[in-house]
């Protein structure tokens, strides 16, 4: 960063009228942080289009005119443009303006194919959006503020440079939340209890997983007499309603109790956790994963396919798998029956995935980003691991494994399923243009939902 940019940081955010809008708080969360850490020696100014004022008290978020005058003035500021579908208009001024400090800060795009049976306007977008980062890194000198190691491999798919690309982590209102300690474990086996409730937060859109939480539970209670009841908590888009729909028609027919709670926040999403025996994410494709982070930190172990964004952040975890497999979550639920083992896990996450995220730890990313200079990592303390517990959960996850044996639950065949790290590439984004061009993209869709 030139000495003029240090001088001033723009960050620029469409909307900040949500209260779950992640994007719009980690904005702010940005803007915090960097005037904390340069507020003595450079000008950090928040714009956005649309503001909340009650939504967001004592924040002094700017009209984006005011961005247009400030930029106007100095030109060599940073800009830190939280990058989402839908703006081209702030797009082509930073393109047109040639700023030489301009920062796309990428949280995620959703793959198309995702989208494509669900909703026309949806599809479109994200394709628009692949579209527009391209568009922006070709046009420009911009660097990327990516959520992940995963959405920075990303962008090297799509031919972007990869030291064009900072990993700073999204902020999460659990960052400085006070770790929640594992209760002893219970001696005596007359204390076992079943796992009765998983919770699961997340939008309910395709590429999360649902169906194969949904299909978890069915295992659990088919084979292992797990009545499990799933609560999804998460905002609903009607464009993506026939989703729902499935979801609904599919817990049905596997007499699954599933529970839709919408969008929660703060102290009603803190019981939500506190209420669960375990979160379980099957998300198809995470650019970070926030949920399973506030779910550790509120004390309850945190499943998870360990694809995408967290394979990485979750590597090493004793009930994660690496595979799509609900049967195998089925009977990594059963051992949480087991107190020794269930707060084993607790423990795990507390002394090995959390400390990968902290505020820290998003701070000093922050600043490594603005400046240039990585800051050299602190020696990692050695993993807590106990290898007595870890072999006793491998074989107890074996046995209940052998107790589902070749049991199946007809209605996994028909659903289906991503593989790993499976990245949209060029020839992706320009079929589906194309695909567009023609006209006969709606069409096609409504076949395909009759």
């Amino acid at each position: 960063m030139s000495a003029a940019a240090a001088r001033r940081i723009f960050i620029c955010v469409q909307g900040l009228i949500d209260v779950g809008d992640s994007i719009g708080f980690d904005a702010i969360h940005q803007w915090r942080t960097l005037t904390a850490q340069f507020g003595d020696r450079a000008e950090v100014r928040l714009f956005c289009e649309r503001f909340d004022t009650k939504l967001h008290p004592g924040i002094p978020a700017e009209p984006i005119h005011r961005f247009r005058e400030a930029i106007a003035a100095n030109p060599d500021a940073m800009i830190v443009y939280h990058f989402c579908d839908g703006w081209a208009a702030f797009e082509d001024r930073v393109i047109a303006g040639r700023y030489p400090n301009l920062v796309v800060r990428w949280h995620n795009n959703t793959p198309p194919w995702f989208l494509a049976k669900y909703s026309t306007r949806h599809f479109k977008g994200t394709v628009n959006g692949y579209h527009a980062i391209l568009r922006l890194a070709r046009e420009t000198e911009c660097r990327f503020w990516c959520n992940s190691g995963f959405t920075a491999r990303q962008l090297a798919v799509l031919g972007i440079e990869r030291q064009r690309a900072d990993v700073v982590f999204p902020a999460s209102r659990y960052l400085d939340a006070p770790l929640r300690a594992p209760a002893p474990a219970a001696a005596s086996a007359a204390s076992r209890a079943l796992p009765r409730r998983i919770v699961f937060v997340g939008r309910i859109v395709p590429h999360k997983g649902h169906r194969h939480i949904i299909l978890t539970a069915a295992y659990a209670r088919k084979f292992l007499g797990m009545p499990l009841r799933v609560a999804f908590a998460g905002r609903f888009d009607w464009r993506v309603r026939l989703y729902r729909e499935e979801l609904i028609a599919l817990a049905r027919a596997l007499d699954v109790d599933v529970e839709f709670t919408d969008e929660v926040q703060d102290a009603r999403l803190d019981q939500l956790y506190l209420s669960a025996d375990a979160f379980l994410c099957l998300s198809e494709h995470e650019g970070f994963g926030l949920p399973i982070f506030e779910a550790m930190r509120a004390g309850i172990p945190a499943l998870a396919w360990t694809a995408t964004a967290t394979a990485d952040l979750m590597a090493g975890h004793p009930l994660s798998s690496d595979a799509l497999s609900p049967r195998w979550f089925a009977a990594a639920l059963a051992v949480l029956q087991y107190p020794e083992l269930r707060d084993y896990v607790v423990r795990w996450q507390n002394d090995n995935a959390l400390p990968r995220y902290t505020a820290s730890v998003v701070a000093e990313q922050l600043a490594g980003a603005v400046t240039g200079i990585e800051r050299s990592a602190d020696a990692a303390p050695a993993p807590y691991r106990d290898s007595r517990l870890d072999q006793a959960i491998r074989d107890r996850i074996g046995a209940f494994l052998a107790q589902i044996g070749t049991g199946t639950i007809a209605e996994e065949a028909a659903l289906p399923r991503e593989i790993p790290d499976n990245f949209v590439t060029l020839y992706d984004i320009e079929a589906y243009r194309s695909l567009r061009r023609t006209g006969k993209f709606g069409r096609a869709l409504a076949r395909w939902r009759n």
